[in-house]
């Protein structure tokens, strides 16, 4: 069997603009630009591990201002609904989900299972974006006048000891950001 050292970025670039398009009604072009337009905006970060056969991470930046209509798209509100500002967060969650299960199939088949991790997703840091944004493998997408980056990253081992930690260390985040 042959061992993957990348994710086919075909398919990373099809599964994003594929759930796009019927999640939450929205087109996508790639652009061949850096993501600098990203450096100066409130962004989102997202992030869904992936362990079977192959380990890795999907990771996705958004713009804040995309992260509202897709929330909106998604749930059929407004843009200036509160709700979809309530919601942007897990509508990201969401779309990272449908977004690696595309990717993995589309990459492995429908055979091979995985497990994939509780996405987490966060306001962006800066140098968090310069640290992505130097990596190979990026994809930047402009959605309606909006960047978003998508980037595949497949681990040289599955060290599930770390992604296990990545797993805690992300349920305790979401815990923390739940008020009871």
């Amino acid at each position: 069997m042959e061992l993957f050292k990348e994710l086919d970025q075909d398919v990373i670039l099809d599964a994003i603009l594929f759930v796009l398009e019927e999640f939450a009604f929205m087109f996508g072009d790639p652009v061949s630009e850096e993501g600098q337009d990203l450096l100066n905006k409130k962004c989102y970060y997202g992030q869904i591990n992936f362990t079977g056969l192959v380990c890795g991470k999907i990771e996705i930046v958004l713009e804040e201002v995309l992260t509202v209509k897709l929330a909106a798209n998604a749930l059929g509100l407004q843009d200036d609904d509160p709700l979809a500002l309530d919601e942007q967060q897990d509508v990201v969650r969401e779309l990272l989900n449908i977004i690696c299960g595309r990717i993995i199939t589309g990459c492995f088949g429908e055979e091979m299972v995985f497990d994939l991790d509780v996405p987490n997703v966060s306001i962006l840091k800066q140098n968090d974006l310069e640290q992505l944004n130097t990596g190979s493998g990026n994809q930047f997408i402009d959605v309606e006048n909006h960047m978003l980056l998508i980037k595949g990253t497949l681990f040289d081992e599955c060290n599930k000891r770390e992604l296990n930690l990545n797993r805690k260390l992300t349920t305790l985040k979401i815990l923390k950001n739940i008020s009871i």
